[in-house]
């Protein structure tokens, strides 16, 4: 977290499943907004054709985390 609050782009990517977590602890750690890139769950277990696009589908999340405002949400 410390890039986070050197206000330096950072996105964490997370399982769908996980979303709401990430957002709760990074509202605790003072961090509320912080760029989550949304991946389909689960990853493992499918297909690679899948998993690669899933992480295709991703991509654009963590493109605008990193390069939109700082506590944008980015999702």
């Amino acid at each position: 977290m410390e890039l986070e609050k050197r206000n330096l782009p950072t996105v964490t990517i997370v399982g769908e499943t996980f979303r709401m977590i990430a957002e709760y602890e990074s509202e605790g750690l003072g961090l509320a907004g912080l760029p989550l890139a949304i991946v389909e769950y689960p990853m493992g277990g499918v297909p690679t054709e899948e998993a690669v696009a899933r992480a295709h589908r991703a991509f654009d999340q963590v493109l605008a985390g990193l390069t939109g405002p700082v506590g944008n949400g980015g999702t």
